[in-house]
Formats: structure tokens, C-alpha cells, sequence
């Protein structure tokens, strides 16, 4: 078989489509029109499959009223229509089995036999898993090409194929069933018994049934086919024998009774196992319809797999990680959108005993199968296959993967994921680190920050930066997948390989002089964190610390927890260096160390009056302190952000995060910025009582948003 590849036909010519005559009726023509219509409202809803229905049945009036008993009448148009609208839901959804069942039917209608099968073959293609596709696909050849001798070798190698993939499955009787009947209609004795053989040592819903077949005719067959060579020894040995020729008739069949028996209580132990778990699970389909019922029952899936999980690792049979392995494709069937089964899956094929090779060819084709029928939200088991496929070398697959995440996450699509998208630069960066010189490596980098940066900003710094120039094509290509979150991470790995290439602390403070302003890294924990560690590093003195940590206080747009966290470090480092700091203020160094380690409380403050540099911080970058402060400057008058920001936070008092004009202002204040009151001046003077303006204010009614 053929690998099959659909694709989703969003444009069908509906008008091309020919009913069979040279020139269509008003009926045809209106039937045309619902086509088209019926298609349309698929492109509008895809995962509505009543709207699907609605086009297949459309299908069946047009064939039934048109081309009922004529079928060399059927127009190729007509055809193709079909054929590429069920090879459109069949991509989207590979498992639903009733649908590929129903186009072989139809595909039967339209051109024959040959055609019908060649659909039930891309059913086993898509859908490998399904018994029932399965089943229909070998009754078909069978009742086709059963009784041509050339076809032998083929229906056996499809069957074959059947049972290597769903002949463990608990409910896969309907299969063994087809098989046994057709060997058995065919009468090679040797393939008979081996398929009994293997079938009664697989703990199946039907197991007594096929035990009870083979006991029936087992005594028929030479005793050495029934048992391997080496129990029969041991049998042998038990009746004081040298040889199996030795044994009589009712010997062999007392054997033979036994070796059976055997092998139906280890079956009989195994079934009744499984069946706390298997007698528990009803809905063994993909369906759209019973998604609820579906999430119910994935618990019982979990406690399944964990069962068997926990029994391969005690044996680390071989048999046992086949069943596993069985178990989680079935699951898939009706959780196939569920992410955490296929990551508990391909934990498993990790912690197997495999050879290295084996466990990478399965874990990638689980990682493939996940990837292109997962939905785009489901980004967690996306993410780690480029991980996969560096820990094994493929580092070149790995970039054109993470390149085209680079377009799914970063919101190329319509849509952003942000973390997602984030960690796929650092891998990005990773991997090119991994797969190139140092020299390239730096290159790159370099030729991405010069460029991002110049693009953006109408300084460039490409002029100003020295070290290794050099572009590569992936690089420019990265470059326009870029935002501003994102640079920080090319930028931070492209002064660590500098600092690692030139050992120049001189460099790297260059480099931060041309970029600490730029806009992307105002949001930037991680630039300002290496910068901070750099400086604690290499910095001979605190004042180049002392510097960043107040840049970060007043001017950059970092959470409040991180401002913070900066702010603590440099409480431990003054205190570290007590002695220093009081030195300098004792030589009446301005805005000593001392003092930010006397201001540590204030400044990590959650009150704006008391936390200056807070207030200072949130005003350069407040939108409506800005939108205010432009219409100030249009009016030219004067404007201060930071009592604008204060007047803004006010307003939120008792109503967070609704803006209420609804405190007075006092006319009179005595307590202004630099004039506090002393409780220690001895000639106080009673302060006037407060005037107020716009008083009214305090009864507006409140405007709260519409939801």
C-alpha cells in the first residue's frame, strides 16, 4: 500500500460539474446552486459534520434521480466532486469509520468494485487502527480475489498486516474470525494451526470460543506443529521417552490436551485481568457527538495503561509492550484530541527497553501522527519534537520545524501563544548553536540584532557595532518572524557567544550603551537580568549596579515582583559592602548606596506616594497619562506625568479598574509636595478648613462597562 496524502479542497469548481448532458436544466442547474451552497456552509464550519451529511445526501439525490442503473453515465465531474469531499472530511478526520465505510459504498455506485476496494485500502491507510475497516477490507479482497491463486500472497500479506496492527485488540474477534475462515476454507493445515496457535495465547473477549475451536481439531495435526520443539521435550522426558516417535496415540493426545490446557488458563488469568478495565469502557469510536461521555471515560483509559505499564516493567517482555502499545492506540481512537494520551504514550515508548534506533523510529511516527491531527492549541507535545529530534541528532529537521512553529505561535495564524512562541526562539537559538561553528553562530546573531533593530528603529546600530558580520538566509528569515519579546532572547545569547568569543567586558558595555533604550527590552526580564549578573561578575565598583537597578526602578515596564526582586538584590550586596556605602556618604557622595539601603522599604512600597521610583516608572508609560500629556502639549501647557498618574489612581479608589471622577479637589491644600507639616514645630498654626471645587463629583453615579 501507498502512502495516501489528502489534502482539505477549500475550492471545488461546482461549476464545471456535468449531470451528464451537454447543457443543464433549471433542475440541474438549481441543484448546482445547493452544491455550492452546502459547500460554502462546510468552508464556514468544517467540524460541523451535519452540514457534511447534508452534502452527502445531496450526492445520493443528485446519483439516485441521474444516474441510477447507468452507471458509465456517471460524468467524471461528478465523480471528482465526490472524491475529493470525502477526501476532505477523511483528512480531517481520519477516524471516523462509518464515512470511509459509506464512500466505499458509494465509490462501489459510482465505478465498480476496483474502486470501492481502493477506498476500504486508503480507509486502513488512514484509519490503521480500526478493526471493523479492517474487517471489510480482507472480506472484500477475499470475496474478490479469493479464489485467484496469484492473489494469495497479497490477501495474506494484508491480513497479515491487520493482525500485526489490531491483532492484540481486546475486541479484534471479527478479524481473527475472517482470517480463520478463509485459511480454513483454503485448507493449508500449517497455516491453520499456527494462526490457532497465536490466537489462543491472546487474551481476547472470544477467547474460549477459540480454544474451544482448536481442541476440536488439534489431536488432527502432527504433534511437533502443535508444540514447540522444546516443551515437547520435557513431555517426552514425563513418559520415560527418548524420542516423540516413541509416544502412542493416546500419549500424543493426552500431550497435546495439556499443552492446550496450559495455554487457555495463562489466556483465561490474562482476560480476566484485563476485564476490571475493559468492562468499564463503552465508547470504543472516534466521535464529535459524545465528547462529554468520552472525557468521562479517559480516567479509565489512565488506570488501563497504568495497569499494563507497571507490568512491562517488570517483565520488559516484549509481548507485554506490544499489549501496552495496543492498549494506547485504542485509546487514541475515541481521545484522538486528547494531548496528555499522546504524551503518556511517547513516555512510554522513552522509558522502554528498545534499541535506541527502534524507539526513534516509533516515538517519531507517535510525534507525526499527533502533530497533524492535534488541534493548534494543543502546542505542548508540538514543542518538544524539535527537543526529540536534536537529542537524536536531526538537527536540520529540527530548524524547519521550529521555523514553521515560528509562524504557528507567533501569531502568523491569526493567533499568538506566547510561551509557546518564546520557547521556540530559545530552541531555535539552541540548535543553531548545536549545528553550527562558532564563528557562524555568532554571525547569525549578530546579523539579527544589527538587523531587527535597524528595521525598527530609525537609529541603526549596525554602524556602530563591531565584531564578526556575515548573513545566512534562515537568519533574514527568522528576522521577519520576530517581535519584540522575541529579540531579547537572540539578543542575551548573542552577548553571552560575544562575551565567550572576545573575553571583553569593554564589548558587552558597549553593547548595552547602544541598547538599553530600545523599546524591546523595557519589558525584558531577561536582558536586564544578564546585565545585572554581568556587572555583578566584572564590576569593580557597585556604580555600574547601582546604575542598571535604577534605570530598571524609573524607566523600564517590568512587573513590580521583578523590580522588586532587583531592588532586594541590591539591598544584599550594599549591605554586603556596609562599610563602603557609609564611606561614601560620609564624603557626601550624592544619592549614595546608603541611602537606597535605608529606601529599601519605600521603594518596594505598593503605595505610589511613598514608592517614588514606582511612580516615576508607571508615569513614563501609562497610555493615558501619555494620551493627557499630548493634548497638555498641543495646548503648550505645562505638564507634570507624575501628579497626572496620581490623579488617574485616584480615580480608582473603591472601584478598581473603572475610572470615577467622583473625589472633589481640595482649593486650599497645606500639605504639598516638599512642605510637610512638623509635629515638632512649636509655632503650628491651625490650618483653615478645606474648600472644595466640582464637589458635586462625589454623587455622580457610576458608569460601569457593559458586559
Amino acid at each position: 500500500m501507498s502512502h495516501i496524502n489528502f489534502r482539505f479542497h477549500q475550492d471545488l469548481n461546482l461549476d464545471a460539474i456535468s449531470f451528464g448532458g451537454a447543457s443543464k436544466s433549471d433542475a440541474e442547474v438549481k441543484e448546482v446552486d445547493n452544491l455550492d451552497k452546502l459547500h460554502n456552509d462546510i468552508r464556514r464550519s468544517p467540524n460541523d459534520l451535519t452540514k457534511w451529511d447534508k452534502l452527502f445526501q445531496s450526492f445520493e439525490r443528485t446519483f439516485t434521480v441521474k444516474f441510477e442503473g447507468k452507471p458509465d453515465k456517471v460524468s467524471t465531474q461528478f465523480k471528482l466532486l465526490v472524491t475529493k469531499t470525502y477526501a476532505s472530511l477523511l483528512s480531517r478526520f481520519p477516524y471516523l469509520a462509518s464515512y470511509w465505510k459509506s464512500w466505499s459504498i458509494f465509490a462501489f455506485k459510482l465505478s465498480g468494485t476496483k474502486e470501492s476496494i481502493e477506498v476500504l485500502e486508503k480507509s486502513v491507510i488512514g484509519f490503521p487502527y480500526s478493526v471493523e475497516l479492517w474487517t471489510d477490507y480482507i472480506s472484500a479482497l477475499i470475496l474478490t480475489y479469493g479464489n485467484d491463486p496469484e492473489k494469495l500472497s497479497f490477501i495474506r500479506a494484508q491480513y497479515s498486516e491487520a493482525l500485526r496492527l489490531n491483532g492484540l485488540n481486546f475486541l479484534s474477534h471479527p478479524l481473527w474470525d475472517k482470517v480463520i475462515e478463509f485459511e480454513t476454507g483454503i485448507g493449508e493445515k500449517s497455516v491453520i494451526v499456527g494462526l490457532y496457535l497465536r490466537v489462543t495465547k491472546i487474551p481476547l473477549y472470544q477467547y474460549a470460543q477459540y480454544y474451544n475451536s482448536f481442541t476440536q481439531i488439534n489431536k488432527n495435526y502432527d504433534i511437533t506443529d502443535v508444540i514447540p520443539s522444546l516443551e515437547l521435550a520435557e513431555y517426552v522426558k514425563r513418559f520415560n521417552k527418548t524420542d516423540v516417535t516413541e509416544l502412542t496415540l493416546g500419549e500424543k493426545n493426552q500431550v497435546v490436551d495439556d499443552h492446550t490446557d496450559i495455554i487457555f488458563t495463562s489466556t483465561q488469568e490474562q482476560v480476566t485481568d484485563k476485564w476490571s478495565h475493559e468492562s468499564s469502557i463503552f465508547i470504543h469510536d472516534f466521535s464529535l457527538d459524545r465528547l462529554d461521555e468520552i472525557a468521562k471515560e479517559k480516567e479509565i483509559w489512565i488506570k488501563y495503561l497504568d495497569h499494563e505499564i507497571s507490568k512491562y516493567k517488570v517483565s520488559s517482555a516484549i509481548d507485554q509492550f506490544d499489549n501496552v502499545a495496543n492498549i494506547f492506540e485504542r485509546a487514541l481512537v475515541p481521545n484522538y484530541y486528547n494531548e496528555g494520551i499522546w504524551l503518556k504514550y511517547l513516555a512510554f515508548i522513552n522509558i522502554s527497553e528498545l534499541e535506541d534506533e527502534v524507539k526513534y523510529e516509533k516515538a517519531k511516527a507517535i510525534y507525526l501522527r499527533a502533530i497533524s491531527g492535534l488541534p493548534v492549541e494543543s502546542t505542548v507535545l508540538r514543542s518538544l519534537y524539535p527537543k526529540f529530534l536534536m537529542k537524536y541528532k536531526h538537527l536540520d529537521i529540527a530548524k524547519s520545524y521550529l521555523y514553521d512553529y515560528l509562524k504557528l505561535f507567533g501569531g502568523r495564524g491569526n493567533r499568538y501563544f506566547k510561551s509557546q512562541y518564546l520557547q521556540t526562539v530559545q530552541d531555535t537559538v539552541e540548535v543553531w548553536e548545536k549545528s553550527e561553528n562558532s564563528k557562524d553562530y555568532l554571525a547569525k546573531l549578530q546579523t539579527i540584532v544589527d538587523e531587527y533593530f535597524s528595521l525598527h528603529n530609525a537609529k541603526s546600530i549596525k554602524k556602530d557595532s563591531k565584531g564578526v558580520k556575515g548573513e545566512s538566509a534562515d537568519a533574514l528569515f527568522v528576522l521577519n518572524l520576530l517581535n519584540d519579546e522575541a529579540i531579547t532572547i537572540i539578543t542575551v545569547a548573542y552577548l553571552k557567544e560575544l562575551y565567550a568569543q572576545t573575553d571583553s567586558v569593554s564589548r558587552i558595555r558597549e553593547m548595552f550603551n547602544l541598547l538599553y533604550k530600545e523599546n524591546a527590552f523595557k519589558k525584558s526580564v531577561l536582558f536586564w537580568k544578564y546585565f545585572l549578573n554581568f556587572e555583578r561578575l566584572h564590576g569593580q565598583t557597585l556604580h555600574n549596579l547601582r546604575m542598571i537597578i535604577n534605570y530598571v526602578k524609573t524607566e523600564t515596564q517590568l512587573p513590580k515582583a521583578i523590580v522588586d526582586a532587583f531592588i532586594t538584590i541590591e539591598y544584599d550586596i550594599i549591605g554586603a559592602n556596609l562599610d563602603s556605602a557609609v564611606e561614601q556618604h560620609r564624603a557626601g557622595v550624592p544619592r549614595s548606596s546608603l541611602e537606597d539601603l535605608i529606601k529599601k522599604d519605600m521603594e518596594t512600597s505598593l503605595s505610589l506616594i511613598r514608592n517614588a521610583s514606582a511612580r516615576k516608572r508607571l508615569a513614563n508609560s501609562n497610555y493615558i497619562v501619555k494620551d493627557a500629556e499630548d493634548l497638555k502639549s498641543a495646548h503648550k501647557t505645562n505638564f507634570n506625568r507624575e501628579a497626572e498618574l496620581l490623579k488617574i489612581t485616584r480615580k480608582h479608589i473603591g472601584h478598581p479598574g473603572i475610572l470615577i471622577d467622583a473625589i472633589p479637589d481640595i482649593t486650599n491644600k497645606f500639605m504639598k509636595e516638599g512642605n510637610d507639616v512638623s509635629l515638632l514645630d512649636s509655632k503650628l498654626v491651625v490650618p483653615s478648613f478645606p474648600t472644595f471645587k466640582n464637589a458635586e463629583k462625589a454623587n455622580a453615579s457610576i458608569n460601569y462597562p457593559k458586559a
